[in-house]
């Protein structure tokens, strides 16, 4: 395992979809070097950056889902009303005289 050059890890860290680990790989590792963490230590500091950075994604995605319901929400409201549509029917529209 020594041999593992740096494109290699970048590679496995793509494959198992892990590109906070992947884009700051070299950073964790200077990091890492300064600290002098156990490799359980060094383990979940790394970790917690990937998680970190998914959590960030999965908000992201939930605002960007959320402005666009919002302005399928606004565009369909503002056909209806411009294709003279009625909005209601009146309570008396169904009865006969």
């Amino acid at each position: 395992m020594a041999g593992v050059d740096h494109h290699t890890l970048v590679a496995w860290l793509t494959r198992l979809q892990l590109p906070a680990i992947r884009d700051q790989f070299d950073y964790l590792l200077d990091e890492a070097a300064e600290k002098k963490p156990t490799l359980r230590e060094a383990l979940a500091m790394i970790v917690e950056r990937e998680v970190a950075r998914k959590d960030e994604r999965r908000i992201e995605m939930a605002f960007k889902i959320a402005r666009y319901d919002q302005l399928v929400i606004t565009r369909n409201s503002s056909r209806s009303t411009t294709a003279g549509a009625p909005r209601s029917r009146p309570p008396c529209a169904d009865r006969t005289p």
